[in-house]
């Protein structure tokens, strides 16, 4: 009995030498979760190809194409007419007289005496020369040389209503005594009026006389005559100037 305890008394001492000593565990630092990553998205792309040929888009037509204006070139103006081709001459000698612009020299008839008519549209310088010894005009010739003036206006317009002189005075013209004057007449037709001046020189009388009928233009027109008077010639020598 006793031999049976001390084996087993051995036998227990035997085991627990015979036992490995106990390892304690290592406890490892704690360390921050890691947080897990999506996987990178792939992203596939479209093949290259080589680039085709540029296709230009038609412009758009507005609806008003644009018109090509052609180059205007700068209107030459007519030389101006020599000294022989601007003035008339009477066949006769009686007067040398300026034609202006656009205006057209009409006799009236073959007599000597004819009167010449200058005319643009319905407007007429009228020159009438006659005699040959008047003599020179006075101031006391002024009654007569009005009456005359309506006398001849009468004639030329039979169906017209007149009125009184709107001017009339004395001024010289070639160095002779001229009375100018102006009235209007009344037409059927519209209103005409006449500016007229008569001298005499070298024993003829001269008589002028513009005929306007285009009131739009008349100041113009009046300025016209008196130029007209101021290259009127009679006898085809000096120079005439109106003075006052």
């Amino acid at each position: 009995m006793l031999a049976g305890l001390l084996v087993i008394v051995v036998v227990w001492l035997y085991w627990k030498w015979s036992e490995p000593p106990a390892v304690e565990p290592v406890v490892l630092p704690s360390q921050p979760a890691v947080e897990p990553v999506a996987p990178p998205k792939v992203v596939t792309e479209p093949p290259l190809t080589a680039p085709g040929p540029v296709v230009e888009k038609p412009v758009e037509q507005t609806a008003e194409k644009a018109v090509e204006k052609p180059v205007e070139k700068p209107v030459e103006k007519p030389a101006p007419a020599a000294d022989a081709e601007s003035r008339y001459q009477d066949p006769q000698g009686r007067f040398v007289c300026w034609v202006p612009d656009g205006w057209q020299v009409q006799r009236q008839g073959e007599a000597a005496d004819a009167e010449v008519h200058l005319v643009k549209g319905k407007d007429v310088i009228k020159v009438a020369v006659h005699g040959q010894d008047w003599p020179p005009l006075t101031r006391e010739d002024q009654p007569r040389v009005e009456t005359a003036f309506f006398e001849r206006l009468r004639l030329a317009y039979p169906e017209g209503l007149y009125g009184q002189l709107v001017s009339s005075q004395w001024r010289t013209l070639e160095g002779e005594l001229a009375l100018m004057m102006e009235t209007s007449i009344t037409l059927p037709t519209g209103l005409v009026t006449v500016q007229a001046v008569e001298y005499r020189r070298a024993g003829r009388a001269h008589l002028v006389e513009m005929h306007i009928a285009s009131h739009e233009q008349s100041v113009w027109l009046a300025a016209l005559f008196e130029k007209f008077m101021a290259r009127y010639r009679a006898g085809g020598t000096g120079v005439s100037v109106i003075g006052r």
